[in-house]
């Protein structure tokens, strides 16, 4: 294996020189595109079908039913972590896909890495643009690392020439508006790597890693699609994607005077919200300007959803007709919302308007109802809505679309930007948090790229299933658009707290844009996580009280140096150790846990390390970084142990052995207990 140097290059989108190269390859990609390029290697094979679980009390397999089982998106997946590889600039700054090549190590092939993880686990996306990968092939080892899965040319992937991997399931760019972009689940039970045999330029891989107790069906050709399909084809954008169930229908019409507010629907008793459409008249912008959507959840005084109607929508201007898989605007004028909102106790729907003019409302709801525990158990989460704005923004400080505590998961976003400055906003990366760690589970290249385009949507506006872009203007002295993302493999769980945040520039460097977004995620209060234990490597009296023991370890002098991210400005300095071979050390855990992650501060100025995990003599998993950075060099990398082997305990020996090609570095060890209250009564208060 072998790194690659660093190169210095213009940046994404500010450079003529990346725009005529760009245009340059685009005639070559369609000029060639109809014409067989090579001879495959994968095997295009049919789909077959697989039967489906319970959808009210059991989590989705990992792998397509997580995708396309919209029912289950409010249980809880405590399970699991999401990440995100990316061709970020390790420095900070902007040269995102530039500097340093880009990927992470050259393999045996001599193909360029982009991807590495040990399962079992299961990548959700994957996005690239840039220049000279297109040329080459995509190549996907899934357990077996000496043969692929998939190994073909890279156009002909994206274009759709497999059975699988077709269109609404993967977007060329320009379906995607400049960006490249895979939702076809790539599961693994024991390891996964992609690489290109070209160079890569702008790439996001997006993954989760579950727990060792987790039983993953390895990446197969032969996937049941029917559903997926029916979901996301463009005739069925704008219906409910849950399909057939048993709902009670609810038809209401309100008239809401200026400042006040009219409800749309109470129910009484536990169920869930299944869906939402409304009409509004007169269907102007300065009226819907001032409409909200409040949405109360059993005995909440704050509601859980109070965001401006076209946003909550996605539909910023009135003649904005996104589509996606749970908000948009059918054809009808209703705006429609399919996303899975339980109650365990009350349900209170409700419009407020806030303009001068008085308002027509027409709604049909749905909902579940089953009579005392509700459709959904304890281990599903209150749906809410966070509607954030902020005008101007701030010279130094990310835009935060989200910051909240608790257990639940992200599942998406909608996100209007206007800038007077051109459109150097969409140089923003986002940084994505989870479990108050430092460092983030997701770094982007840039705004559009985190929303499936490319090079600030060079072929105009869409919409698809998942992510869109249905408004670009772009004017002198103005430049706005509007876009979204919705996570459903992809999401992001957090066990307590989440942290959502996006460069409103390049570099933060810009004020007085405006920026407003509405974050939509899960949330349960009957979850709590606790720090129960905390080893500081190279404490005497802490090593002592955690019975550390190491073998052929070296200790470090004092590095100063920064985490990556929005705080990668701010100085740390500590001291740890280097693993060759071993160590060991106790934990203190709550015996009430219904699992148990560990954080470990180390040092990526090497990448690939890797350790065996033992927990009591029992295999835990892989622990596995393959990330370096000789810039930004600290970093906070999380692991979870089956709850298997944390359940009842009150504490846990840990065994850590290096088994990677490079030196495995602590500094520190944090042990988090997760417990759900269970002392909590029926209706889930």
């Amino acid at each position: 294996m072998k790194y690659f140097p660093e190169v210095s290059m213009p940046a994404k989108a500010g450079s003529a020189y990346a725009l005529a190269v760009f245009g340059l390859i685009a005639v070559i990609v369609f000029t060639g595109a109809c014409h067989k390029l090579d001879n495959d290697k994968s095997d295009d094979t049919a789909a077959t079908t697989s039967p489906n679980k319970s959808f009210l009390h059991d989590l989705p397999e990992p792998g397509v039913e997580s995708v396309t089982s919209i029912e289950t998106l409010p249980l809880l997946q405590l399970h699991s972590r999401t990440r995100q590889t990316s061709s970020h600039d390790l420095t900070g700054g902007n040269q995102d896909g530039f500097r340093r090549g880009t990927q992470f190590y050259v393999d045996e092939q001599g193909d360029y890495v982009v991807f590495d993880d040990y399962g079992p686990g299961c990548v959700y996306r994957m996005w690239f643009t840039g220049f000279t990968s297109w040329l080459g092939r995509i190549k996907i080892y899934v357990d077996d690392l000496d043969k692929p899965v998939i190994d073909k040319n890279f156009i002909r992937f994206f274009l759709g020439f497999n059975q699988l991997f077709k269109f609404p399931r993967v977007y060329f760019f320009h379906q995607s508006s400049g960006g490249f972009a895979s939702y076809v689940p790539i599961c693994y039970q024991k390891r996964c790597r992609i690489a290109l045999s070209m160079k890569p330029e702008f790439f996001q891989i997006t993954s989760r890693r579950y727990d060792a107790d987790t039983k993953v069906q390895p990446f197969s050709q032969t996937r049941n699609v029917d559903n997926w399909d029916r979901q996301w084809s463009a005739e069925n954008l704008g219906k409910d994607p849950k399909g057939v169930n048993a709902t009670h229908a609810y038809k209401s019409s309100a008239s809401v005077s200026p400042e006040k507010t009219e409800d749309l629907l109470v129910i009484e008793g536990a169920g869930a919200i299944w869906s939402i459409r409304i009409k509004i008249e007169p269907f102007e912008q300065r009226v819907i300007d001032n409409l909200y959507l409040k949405a109360w959840w059993d005995d909440e005084d704050k509601a859980s959803i109070d965001v401006p109607v076209n946003e909550f929508f996605g539909a910023y201007y009135i003649h904005d007709t996104p589509r996606s898989l749970l908000i948009g605007r059918d054809d009808g004028d209703y705006y429609y919302c399919y996303f899975p909102m339980p109650f365990w106790s009350k349900a209170r729907i409700a419009i407020k308007n806030r303009g001068d003019d008085p308002v027509e409302i027409e709604a049909d709801i749905e909902a579940m109802l089953v009579p005392m525990r509700g459709p959904y158990s304890s281990k599903a989460g209150y749906f809410r809505a966070y509607y954030a704005k902020e005008k101007p923004t701030v010279i130094g400080k990310d835009f935060i679309a989200l910051d909240t505590d608790g257990a639940g998961h992200f599942v998406g976003i909608t996100h209007t930007m206007e800038s007077s400055s051109g459109q150097d906003y969409m140089e923003g990366d986002e940084r994505i948090y989870a479990d108050g760690s430092a460092s983030p589970a997701l770094y982007g290249t840039g705004t559009e790229d985190y929303y499936n385009g490319g090079w600030y949507y060079i072929l105009g506006t869409f919409a698809q299933a998942l992510h869109g872009a249905p408004t670009h203007i772009s004017e002198p002295g103005f430049d706005m658009a509007t876009s979204y993302r919705m996570h459903l493999g992809d999401t992001i769980p957090f066990a307590h707290g989440f942290r959502f945040g996006i460069e409103h520039d390049r570099g933060n460097t810009i004020a007085g844009d405006d920026y407003h977004a509405v974050a939509y995620y899960y949330h349960n209060p009957r979850v709590r996580t606790q720090r129960s234990d905390t080893l500081d490597i190279g404490n005497a009296e802490s090593e002592a009280s955690h019975n550390y023991q190491d073998s052929n370890a070296v200790t470090t002098d004092f590095i100063q140096s920064y985490y990556e991210g929005d705080s990668d400005q701010d100085s740390v300095r500590d001291r740890g150790r280097i693993i060759a071979d071993s160590c060991s050390f106790s934990m203190t855990i709550d015996p009430a846990n219904d699992r148990v992650f560990l954080r470990r501060l180390y040092d990526q100025l090497n990448g690939l390390q890797t350790a065996r995990v033992l927990v009591a003599g029992h295999n835990a998993g892989t622990w596995f970084d393959l990330a370096h950075n000789p810039h930004k060099r600290f970093a906070d990398s999380d692991f979870l142990i089956p709850a298997s082997l944390t359940k009842g305990r009150e504490s846990i020996l840990i065994r850590l052995e290096n088994i990677g090609p490079a030196p495995w570095t602590q500094f520190r060890f944090e042990a988090f207990s997760v417990v759900t209250d269970e002392h909590r009564d029926s209706k889930g208060k």
